[in-house]
């Protein structure tokens, strides 16, 4: 003799010395079928214990019922139908590297509803230790997988979210890497009369990100009103050129033109027009204000490269394209531009937001805008 009924969903196996529970979820709407699942108990107490709360469960109506998924799988689905439908190409970039390249390899053929507050630990343990990954990363796959467990609570695939019983990895705050200011009219004047001049002009000058300087058109330059307005970005995943809105609404902004900054874009536009006539039927006109001299917009990952190679160059403090942005707001900052003004310049969602970037570069405020800056810059 082997299994035998005790109670009603309750067996026993004599030989194996356990007691078998049978949790009953009712019909499949898909599939019309009975859903059942068992689980192996040591004691009847146990059994007992495990059938009651199920049963109090059903008649919540907040039983969970079992599903084949693999997180492997659910996170493929998730990915396909649910982030790429919701979110821009270039944050589901970062999301497909998470996925593919370490969560599913990690965690492999793991059931979705297995997963548990103690495998996401010892997933972060593995990765910062064996993988060296730092904390600041590893929280992007943190808030990752728990974004994804999230959407499978609500879709009644699982009671609870384990990783909200896992606490996040403690991060720390980047400090905007700038050039002061002898360090910033320094390349400004290395910069004259190269392919770099009015790149390093708009950063500094207007504070613009990267794909934000790389999305303006001379349709965006109001040379009556002196603004330049922001409208789109140009940025890269991978080999794909992306065009698309602005980082944030705030972001969809203008911003004055300065007197040197106007110099800068007139000069461009004049070199322009002589290329034109130069290439001819070769040219390529694109209308980006950045762009080669044969009409082509740059490559975005490629113009950072030309920069970290002009940097080498000249011997210049290692900076990347990006903290150009970060100098402008703090040679605003530290003129005194008030902090409000200086958030609507840099496109942030709210004033806040500056402040918990650049707290460590704050002496004072007091209100003017981009002329503020070119002065300083020009003095």
């Amino acid at each position: 003799m082997s299994r035998m009924t005790v109670e009603k969903n309750i067996a026993y196996d004599d030989v194996r010395k356990r007691y078998y529970v049978t949790l009953n979820y009712g019909k499949n709407l898909k599939t019309s079928e009975n859903v059942k699942s068992t689980k192996t108990c040591k004691s009847l107490a146990e059994a007992r214990k495990i059938l009651r709360a199920h049963l109090v469960d059903i008649d919540k109506k907040t039983a969970i019922i079992p599903v084949d998924d693999t997180l492997e799988s659910y996170l493929n689905y998730w990915y396909k139908t649910i982030a790429l439908n919701n979110h821009e190409e270039t944050t589901c970039n970062g999301y497909r590297n998470i996925i593919y390249n370490h969560l599913i390899p990690y965690f492999k053929k793991t059931k979705l509803q297995d997963i548990n507050a103690r495998s996401i630990n010892e997933y972060k343990a593995y990765k910062f230790k064996e993988k060296m990954i730092s904390n600041n990363t590893l929280r992007k796959h943190y808030d990752l997988l728990k974004q994804v467990l999230k959407n499978a609570v609500f879709e009644d695939l699982l009671a609870t979210n384990p990783a909200d019983k896992v606490k996040a990895p403690k991060t720390k705050k980047k400090e905007a890497n700038v050039y002061s200011i002898e360090q910033a009219k320094e390349l400004i004047k290395l910069s004259r009369d190269t392919r770099l001049e009015i790149v390093i002009d708009i950063l500094l000058y207007a504070g613009l990100r990267r794909s934000e300087m790389l999305g303006l058109t001379w349709d965006n330059v109001d040379f009556e009103r002196r603004l330049l307005h922001i409208r789109s970005a140009r940025t890269q995943a991978n080999s794909k050129i992306i065009i698309k809105a602005p980082k944030t609404e705030q972001s969809n902004r203008d911003i004055p033109i300065c007197e040197e900054l106007m110099d800068a874009l007139l000069k461009e536009k004049s070199k322009q027009d002589r290329n034109k006539r130069y290439y001819m039927g070769k040219y390529t006109n694109s209308n980006y204000i950045v762009r080669w001299d044969n009409g082509r917009a740059y490559r975005p990952n490629y113009i950072s490269e030309i920069f970290s190679n002009f940097i080498a160059k000249n011997n210049l403090e290692e900076i990347t394209l990006h903290n150009l942005r970060h100098t402008f707001i703090s040679i605003a900052i530290n003129q005194g531009v008030d902090i409000a003004e200086v958030s609507r310049l840099a496109g942030h969602s709210r004033p806040s937001t500056t402040l918990d970037i650049y707290t460590h570069i704050i002496r004072k405020n007091n209100p003017d805008a981009t002329n503020t800056i070119a002065k300083a810059l020009n003095d």
